[in-house]
């Protein structure tokens, strides 16, 4: 004889990270990976009407969006203008920089954005624009365009006598200073901790194997306005606290599981825990 789960009800658009469409096990909407694992985004619409999901991943918005039909689910697995599938790519950076904390700061994140149906054809969805990047401008140092060539020029600046500049070398940057006016340089310190014990693990979100995964084109009009909104972070493994987890208990008579810790006694059998 089968038995059928209540599900709890469900009201507005969900999103969740899964591995093989198994849901992550997730705290706070904070999922942990490794490197290289390959992920989805379950996408659920319990609505009776489409909606337009718009995804965000690290800092990086996709110029279109995935259409839910009302009850569907969907496990995307790729990128929507590649077939390439989702993967966490982990390095590693120096934590006690805030620099580089700013820098990191949306590593990871996975932001869905969901827009509903409009009621009439007189709101039509406005797709972004489209930004073309420029491979043959560079910017160095206070973005100064230093130009296309494979090799940079040498600047360099003269202030109460200390000459500071900075030139290319093949593949090197390399600065200097020079101490023309005989200026006491005692008072420059430089931080003597090793490099290696200020290091943390930091992921992003890159792509990964081909996909199979194909989509098809909808006509639909959306708001332009989203109505609901939901936010992920996934992170290295390596930065998962140690949470303590109670450890299941069967009851030794029928093998039922305990569902509560106060539970003195089987509720099938009577047998004691």
């Amino acid at each position: 004889m089968k038995k059928y789960v209540n599900q709890p009800r469900v009201t507005v658009p969900t999103v969740f990270v899964t591995k093989n469409k198994h849901r992550v096990k997730q705290y706070d909407n904070v999922v942990y990976l490794k490197d290289g694992d390959e992920f989805e985004l379950e996408l659920f619409n319990p609505t009776s009407r489409k909606v337009l999901a718009k995804i965000t991943l690290n800092d990086f918005t996709m110029d279109s969006g995935i259409v839910l039909r009302p009850g569907e689910r969907v496990f995307l697995e790729r990128y929507l203008n590649e077939a390439r599938k989702f993967i966490f790519d982990t390095y590693e950076v120096d934590k006690k920089d805030s620099n580089v904390q700013n820098a990191i700061r949306d590593n990871g994140k996975v932001e869905v954005k969901f827009y509903e149906e409009a009621p009439n054809n007189n709101i039509i969805w406005n797709h972004p624009g489209t930004y073309t990047y420029n491979p043959s401008v560079y910017y160095y140092d206070n973005h100064t365009t230093i130009g296309g060539g494979p090799s940079f020029g040498c600047t360099t600046t003269t202030s109460g006598g200390m000459e500071i500049g900075s030139a290319r070398s093949g593949s090197e940057v390399k600065c200097f200073a020079t101490n023309t006016a005989g200026l006491d340089m005692s008072d420059l310190q430089m931080d003597m901790t090793p490099i290696s014990e200020n290091l943390e693990e930091t992921g992003r979100i890159e792509k990964g194997s081909h996909s199979n995964q194909n989509f098809e084109y909808d006509s639909t009009s959306f708001n332009v306005w989203h109505t609901w909104s939901t936010e992920w972070k996934i992170l290295p493994k390596s930065q998962k606290a140690f949470v303590k987890e109670e450890l299941a208990v069967f009851c030794t008579g029928c093998g039922a599981k305990r569902k509560k810790g106060s539970h003195k006694f089987c509720p099938h059998c009577g047998n004691q825990f």
